[in-house]
């Protein structure tokens, strides 16, 4: 006999609601030990080795050893523009397309990030900012950099 439990959940459809189900995705991988328990990914890949699997991953390129949040990306580190991880050269030429020097507004939204300094423009204080955070490519950045 079925009893309807409305509001519950069931994203494998296999009659078991998601709160009572132990493989909630029928991918054949206990919740557990799921990288991705909301998303059937029966191999488990997880190219960064992130423990987050690459078919809910939301920042699939991340660098190992990073600290992550739930969705797969690096916690914010000021200056990793791109959000692998590091501070290296790729986010630099991102600052540097930001610099607008002392008293001159930032208020591009894309560069809101480099205004380091808590201030509106980009100017040499934020160069100094961020090469306190540069760690260079595959390092991880340190989110308390600017401390």
């Amino acid at each position: 006999m079925t009893v309807a439990n409305a509001g519950q959940e069931d994203l494998d459809q296999d009659h078991i609601g998601d709160a009572c189900d132990d493989d909630k995705d029928g991918d054949g991988v206990l919740n557990t030990q799921d990288n991705c328990p909301a998303v059937n990914n029966p191999q488990q890949e997880d190219e960064d080795g992130d423990n987050v699997g690459d078919a809910c991953d939301a920042c699939p390129h991340t660098v190992h050893g990073v600290p992550m949040g739930t969705d797969g990306c690096p916690v914010p580190i000021p200056g990793d523009h791109d959000r692998d991880g590091d501070v290296d050269m790729e986010d630099f030429g991102w600052f540097q397309a930001c610099l607008t020097g002392p008293n001159v507004p930032q208020n591009n939204p894309a560069c809101l990030g480099a205004r380091l300094d808590a201030d509106t423009d980009v100017d040499q204080i934020d160069k100094n900012k961020f090469r306190q955070c540069l760690s260079g490519p595959g390092i991880p950045g340190n989110p308390n950099c600017l401390n």
